[in-house]
């Protein structure tokens, strides 16, 4: 009577575990590579974010150097869509007395604001996709 008990605890035990594993929807990755505008330059700054088309409401996001390197984190795994932003570095007119606000994100060193393609700079217009199939995963972007 108690092997059976010990077999039936240990089967339901094994169970369990496997059903503690993140279903492939709420799976996530480290995403790593470098962004570039035509030609090979690096982009100087900036974020790149990643939105899953399949649980739209998951997105990973990182910061991109001024080397045009980065690493985003949490990003959903399978499709996504990939844009880029650096809006928020375009250079401020002193004048007006804007300041920034206390606590605001500051960019990386050396991080500048360049004109970038219009479309690859919100999900709704950019053609840039990748299926993040692995955990680290690269991906490396060219912005024509």
């Amino acid at each position: 009577m108690t092997t059976y008990l010990f077999r039936a605890l240990t089967f339901c035990a094994g169970i369990a575990l496997l059903g503690c594993g993140k279903p492939p929807e709420e799976r996530s990755a480290t995403v790593t590579g470098k962004v570039t505008l035509a030609g090979g330059k690096p982009l100087p700054g900036g974020t790149i974010h990643f939105r899953s088309t399949v649980a739209v409401h998951r997105v990973g996001s990182g910061d991109v150097a001024a080397d045009g390197t980065y690493t985003a984190k949490s990003v959903p795994m399978g499709p996504c869509k990939v844009f880029v932003e650096n809006g928020f570095l375009r250079p401020v007119d002193k004048s007006s007395g804007y300041t920034m606000p206390e606590g605001a994100k500051q960019p990386p060193p050396g991080a500048k604001w360049v004109p970038i393609p219009q479309k690859y700079t919100a999900e709704n217009s950019t053609d840039l996709t990748t299926d993040v199939n692995a955990d680290p995963f690269t991906y490396n972007v060219e912005l024509k």
